[in-house]
């Protein structure tokens, strides 16, 4: 029966990773375009730096992780006390959950690196994703081809 609950754990961390790591890039794109568009535009139209603006954003994006991340172990702490799971699992969830986090930041990386490639080559990263949402796409599912 643990076995089954520290399972479901780690798949309701992946899940809720996803649903984060999406939802961070929904609100980032909320004007219709990537951080970079979002904050050139806003620092445009408030007359500041756009590293101003980046720094902005990238300190209510962290104060907002450091949130989400007490309220997660608050949860985890209150499910150890009603006998749900162990602290071992509790740890083990937490550990889980920081190597995660550490893959989600590589692929940020790279994915700053790639917008960087497709930017210096004159490309529009849009063309090159080949899931839902992007231009390549065209919304059909069909893209281009």
């Amino acid at each position: 029966m643990k076995k089954k609950i520290i399972v479901l754990t780690i798949f309701g961390l992946a899940a809720a990773g996803i649903v984060v790591f999406g939802t961070t890039t929904a609100s980032a794109n909320w004007f219709g375009g990537d951080d970079t568009n979002m904050v050139a535009s806003l620092a445009q139209k408030l007359g500041v730096g756009e590293n101003k603006v980046k720094g902005a954003f990238d300190s209510m994006r962290s104060e907002r992780e450091s949130q989400m991340q007490t309220k997660y172990e608050e949860y985890l702490t209150q499910t150890v006390k009603d006998g749900k799971i162990s602290e071992a699992q509790k740890q083990l969830i937490l550990a889980k959950n920081k190597e995660l986090k550490a893959e989600r930041e590589e692929m940020r990386k790279k994915h700053e690196e790639f917008v960087s490639w497709a930017d210096t080559n004159g490309i529009d990263p849009g063309y090159l994703y080949s899931g839902f949402g992007h231009k390549g796409m065209q919304g059909h599912g069909f893209g281009k081809f």
